[in-house]
């Protein structure tokens, strides 16, 4: 599809390039880290799923780890998802403490790891340069924004999709350590988040397809991944049944996969274009490489290591968003999983586009990273997507509640018992209790204050 241009492209002076390259990644590292670690703004878990995961995990923490077996959520199983997310959360908070503050720097060290996954296999697989302008394209992207401040489970499932299909690509080139990637991320990815983990199958048969003398090899790696996830649930069962804690599969298939896949839990839509407008708003810069990338002028710019990364990145996006678009329960973060996807594309096409002109006159070495760390602290947190009913108490009131320590507040909102329970509980230690009981505090949907005694 792609051709290479036969037109000399201008680029730096012999023995610069490589130097310059090194520079612009070192550059684009220093950004992505400033995005994640001194962006201005409040330490807030927003919404109810990152408290949620964030209070799970703390019980865990302060459990011995012989009861690990069995997640509770106030005192009741947590059968929602794989535990595998929630163990490695408690095991953070059992090092450093189970705090609200705690939760959200494992967030950071998430997405630390993420941008470390990024570089290192973008540099294997394409050069330095595609790797610097991909972590650019990460580093703009709301989607990683959110999720690199919010202890969710999209940030830790993107991680293992990445991992998972950096080793397909790597599957004819290495004999070890492509399918060990591919295992080894497929298995993560399923371990939290459960059956989207199986994502990277789809790299293996783009692999296949790309390299045929691939293919049994493809097929080999892709059995042992699916044993392998496989086997960690199996062990989990076995270690419940054997605690007597019951069945963790039988709820979870119950009660979480079949109703999300036909009926919807709690947020059902039918439609399978609903990711459209969540796309258009939150990750317009891919849309527009995209659309760049459909010009038959750009398309002869990239060289055969920019197309292939720019079909990698494309197989993780489209696998992420048709793959969540299929099942009714939908929820406009969920694409963040393929945030990995939407940064190689935008990397493998400036590198056709501006990569040569970057390494010539850009230089990296003094100017680029202190400018561009200066425009990191522009970035704030991006509120999640329609589920922010709290952000504006927790942003203009945080240290008013903090200064009162653990109270109660009375729900007088629309926001329901539930979310409203999670959400404040966790965050400022308060006790929410409905609008008609006693409370030294009153949420009524767009503050919180005082209750004035009659």
């Amino acid at each position: 599809m792609f051709e290479r241009s036969q037109e000399p492209v201008a680029g730096p002076p012999p023995g610069r390039s490589v130097p310059r390259a090194w520079s612009l990644l070192l550059a684009a590292i220093l950004v992505a880290l400033a995005t994640i670690w001194v962006r201005p703004g409040p330490a807030v878990l927003r919404g109810t799923d990152a408290a949620c995961y964030a209070r799970v995990a703390g019980s865990l923490a302060r459990a011995p780890l012989r009861t690990w077996h069995s997640p509770l959520l106030d005192g009741r199983r947590f059968d929602e998802h794989p535990p595998l997310g929630l163990w490695l959360e408690a095991v953070w908070m059992r090092a450093v403490g189970a705090t609200p503050a705690t939760a959200w720097r494992w967030a950071q060290l998430l997405a630390t790891l993420l941008v470390a996954v990024v570089s290192a296999g973008t540099v294997r697989l394409a050069g330095a340069r595609p790797a610097a302008l991909s972590l650019l394209g990460l580093a703009i992207l709301p989607g990683f924004l959110a999720e690199s401040q919010n202890p969710m489970l999209e940030l830790p499932l993107a991680l293992g999709l990445a991992t998972g299909f950096l080793g397909a690509a790597l599957l004819s080139s290495t004999r070890f350590l492509g399918p060990f990637l591919v295992v080894a991320g497929t298995a993560f990815a399923v371990w939290v988040k459960g059956p989207p983990g199986l994502a990277t199958l789809a790299a293996l048969a783009w692999a296949a397809q790309d390299a045929p003398r691939t293919c049994r090899r493809a097929l080999v790696t892709a059995l042992l991944a699916v044993v392998v996830a496989a086997g960690g649930l199996l062990g989990l069962e076995i270690w419940r049944e054997h605690v007597g804690a019951g069945s963790f599969l039988r709820p979870y298939v119950r009660d979480q996969l079949l109703p999300s896949m036909f009926t919807g839990r709690a947020r059902p839509v039918r439609a399978p274009l609903y990711y459209l407008d969540s796309l258009a708003r939150w990750h317009l810069p891919v849309l527009l490489a995209l659309a760049l990338g459909l010009l038959p002028a750009v398309r002869r710019r990239l060289g055969p290591s920019d197309r292939r990364l720019l079909q990698l990145g494309l197989v993780l996006t489209l696998t992420v968003v048709l793959g969540f678009s299929i099942v009714v329960q939908k929820n406009p973060w969920y694409v963040d999983a393929a945030m990995v996807g939407f940064a190689w594309t935008c990397g493998a096409l400036a590198d056709g586009l501006v990569g040569a002109w970057a390494t010539r006159w850009l230089s990296p070495r003094v100017v680029a990273p202190l400018a561009l760390v200066g425009i990191a602290w522009l970035f704030t947190a991006e509120p999640k997507q329609r589920e922010d009913a709290l952000y504006g108490a927790f942003t203009s009131q945080l240290p008013v509640l903090e200064g009162h320590g653990p109270v109660t507040i009375a729900n007088c909102s629309a926001l329901g018992d539930w979310m409203a329970r999670h959400s404040f509980a966790l965050r400022w230690g308060a006790r929410v209790v409905p609008c008609s009981d006693e409370a030294a505090l009153l949420f009524d949907g767009r503050i919180v204050r005082p209750v004035v005694e009659p």
